[in-house]
């Protein structure tokens, strides 16, 4: 499974309890989970979010989520996708096993 899915999956799993995910969180840069949490608001699936952006190559350099709230979109691709990542993590799991 993709990681920017995955990530997207694990940002709107935290905005939908009511937490402001954070790039500190996932142990990544700035600019990627900004990236992340930008492609999820393109998408549809939140609104609010707000980014400061600057530097060479326009980069993200914050990201405020003090007001995103998750969008019905945003639940239906946490729902189907939710299945999805299960299984993913199932399969991935037996392959341990049998290796």
């Amino acid at each position: 499974m993709n990681k920017d899915l995955k990530l997207m999956l694990s940002i709107l799993k935290e905005i939908e309890k009511g937490n402001i995910p954070k790039a500190q969180d996932y142990g990544i840069e700035k600019n990627e989970f900004c990236k992340v949490v930008d492609m999820a608001q393109d998408a549809g699936y939140i609104k609010g979010a707000k980014f400061s952006r600057g530097g060479r190559g326009n980069k993200y350099i914050t990201g405020f989520l003090d007001n995103v709230t998750i969008t019905k979109a945003g639940i239906d691709f946490l729902k189907n996708n939710s299945v999805a990542l299960k299984l993913y993590r199932e399969i991935k799991d037996w392959i341990k096993i049998i290796k």
